[in-house]
């Protein structure tokens, strides 16, 4: 399962909103952000049609890391509400300890819920701040005045500077070692696999248990496709209700 080309089949294909054609109404600029929406655990590949070998546009280059920034900063906020992680562990990482250091001392007589939430924000400040920063520097340094002129780079210019990245890349690979490769959440992606991959299963086996609407377009799409894209539209409790109605002798269906 590739998500950017999915979330391209959603606008593209799946979603029904305008009489003429399927998809949505979105420009080609928005498109093809979607399509090299990239991290460090997926690097899409792009379709010809998108033009691989440019850099994507500056907005989308942007909410490429507006992404990396919200998500390492809500994970840090779960890690520690969920206790796997703890201020001790933090205060490892550089990024973490000088920011919780400050705001300690800053609101001396606040509890530890706002010297969380304070430092968390100070953290997002500061990256958004780096970024921006960045990327004018890039902007000069290339000579680009144009739209075009950032996508023949080739290669995004939306980026940390050397010290920031240093220092987010620190905390990533923290992140990494004890929060997403924590027990827990390895019990858990392994749950909702299973779940998943008996879903898929016996949705492949009796098709007719897909609900008629869905299954009305068995022929167009094909059934592998359509189960796919039938998983793949599920919220994780969608997901888990449907799974308990399929498999629960004592879920009502």
């Amino acid at each position: 399962f590739e998500h950017n080309l999915h979330s391209l089949r959603i606008v593209e294909h799946l979603e029904r909103r305008y009489p003429g054609f399927r998809g949505l109404n979105l420009t080609w600029e928005v498109r093809e952000g979607i399509a090299k929406h990239s991290t460090e655990h997926d690097r899409p590949d792009v379709m010809k049609e998108y033009e691989p070998k440019k850099a994507p546009c500056l907005e989308a280059q942007i909410v490429d890391m507006a992404d990396e920034i919200a998500y390492n900063n809500h994970d840090i906020d779960d890690g520690l509400a969920s206790e796997m992680l703890d201020v001790e562990q933090l205060n490892n990482v550089e990024l973490w300890q000088k920011n919780y250091d400050n705001i300690k001392k800053t609101f001396p007589k606040n509890d530890f819920k706002i010297h969380k939430s304070q430092t968390i924000i100070q953290i997002i400040n500061q990256q958004v701040t780096d970024l921006a920063a960045q990327i004018l520097k890039e902007v000069e340094k290339r000579k680009a005045s144009s739209a075009e002129d950032i996508r023949d780079i080739g290669e995004p210019i939306a980026c940390f500077s050397h010290e920031m990245n240093k220092k987010n890349t620190e905390l990533k690979k923290f992140l990494i070692r004890n929060l997403y490769k924590h027990h827990r959440v390895i019990r858990m992606a392994d749950k909702a696999k299973r779940i998943l991959q008996a879903l898929f299963k016996v949705y492949s086996v009796e098709p007719e248990l897909l609900p008629p609407h869905v299954y009305a377009t068995i022929e167009d799409t094909g059934k592998e496709r359509l189960i796919c894209d039938y998983i793949a539209g599920m919220t994780d409790r969608f997901a888990l209700d449907e799974y308990k109605k399929l498999f629960d002798p004592y879920e009502r269906v």
